[in-house]
């Protein structure tokens, strides 16, 4: 299949935990949990080669795609995605110690945790970005281990790592 682990279809799931899973060489992402996964927890899941087979991925190549409200994301190992380590959306999402190596491998204008709210996107509250450490070893200028993109908003950034990136963090229009 193209995702390992992916719920787009479902209707409407709350409080799904996916925890202690073991994903390698994954065609497309590796794990995708739309908006309707509100109080989703990704905890302690290992994660490699999101996306490696190029041509294989329908350019999203994520290792955690996780858009629901009051998702926690933590304790996840994640090496070799194509493109992003962890995209995430909802407000009250907390993303808190991950470990990330070897992101926008094939893509760019990715990081290894990134967040977007659109081309003037509504208010966000209470997410977090914490204490996680993300190194990319094949360094190119454009990688960002924390990528704020456009509109991004009312994001707390706290005791992150960051090396081996062109910047560490980019907040591109956010506030």
């Amino acid at each position: 299949g193209r995702d390992a682990i992916n719920g787009a279809g479902a209707n409407s799931a709350l409080g799904v935990t996916l925890q202690n899973c073991s994903i390698n060489h994954s065609n497309n992402s590796s794990i995708v949990l739309n908006s309707n996964f509100e109080g989703a927890v990704i905890q302690s899941n290992n994660i490699k080669n999101t996306a490696w087979k190029q041509g294989m991925s329908a350019m999203n190549a994520f290792g955690i795609d996780a858009k629901g409200k009051n998702t926690l994301v933590s304790y996840n190992s994640l090496d070799s995605s194509a493109y992003i380590g962890i995209q995430y959306f909802g407000d009250g999402t907390t993303i808190s110690n991950n470990f990330i190596t070897n992101f926008d491998v094939y893509l760019t204008d990715g990081g290894g945790i990134y967040t977007w709210n659109g081309w003037g996107g509504a208010v966000k509250s209470n997410l977090k970005v914490l204490n996680n450490i993300i190194i990319n070893r094949h360094t190119d200028i454009g990688d960002v281990g924390i990528y704020l993109d456009d509109w991004s908003n009312n994001i707390e950034v706290t005791g992150n790592s960051v090396a081996g990136c062109g910047s560490g963090m980019s907040a591109g229009n956010a506030f």
